[in-house]
């Protein structure tokens, strides 16, 4: 077959067992021109629609219901965990870390997320810094104190302690 047409029709193309005995003793070389080249019988409908029929009885077409239901709750159960989550951190304003309280381990990942993302834009020449998530809608604000405190973010089973400095 000439060129890379070989790939593209292998999609296709059917060989019976004669066919292919005479191509395979006698190749025709990728250099032929089309012109010169064999010819191939190309089933109409292929020529058509671009694709043969399939040969048996058609697949069974699956009923997703369950599954989407089951998407759908999921999604809504975590879109709710995530609005809890997001109440849970809501300050009103500047409120040292320690006064959180006990966070929730989704409020905690929420939170780790945004300092995360703030303590990555920490300079050693900064004493202010922000983070906000990606849809705009928490914003965490991290201020250098010298008090010599420490902060403390608590789970359930977690302390997490760090200085405030």
């Amino acid at each position: 077959m000439a060129g890379g047409v070989r790939a593209a029709l292998s999609r296709h193309l059917t060989v019976d067992a004669d066919t292919l005995a005479e191509r395979t003793a006698s190749p025709e070389p990728a250099s032929t021109p089309w012109g010169e080249a064999r010819p191939l019988r190309i089933s109409p409908q292929l020529r058509r629609t671009g694709s043969y029929e399939r040969r048996g009885k058609p697949r069974k077409v699956a009923d997703r219901g369950e599954a989407k239901r089951r998407l759908a709750e999921l999604a809504a159960r975590q879109t709710e965990e995530t609005r809890r989550a997001r109440d849970r951190l809501v300050t009103g304003g500047p409120i040292r870390l320690s006064r959180l309280g006990e966070l929730d381990p989704l409020a905690f990942q929420l939170f780790l997320r945004l300092l995360g993302d703030a303590l990555a834009t920490w300079r050693p020449d900064t004493s202010t810094t922000a983070a906000t998530s990606g849809d705009g809608s928490m914003e965490v604000r991290l201020t250098a104190l010298d008090d010599g405190a420490r902060a403390e973010v608590r789970t359930p089973t977690v302390c997490s302690a760090a200085p405030t400095t």
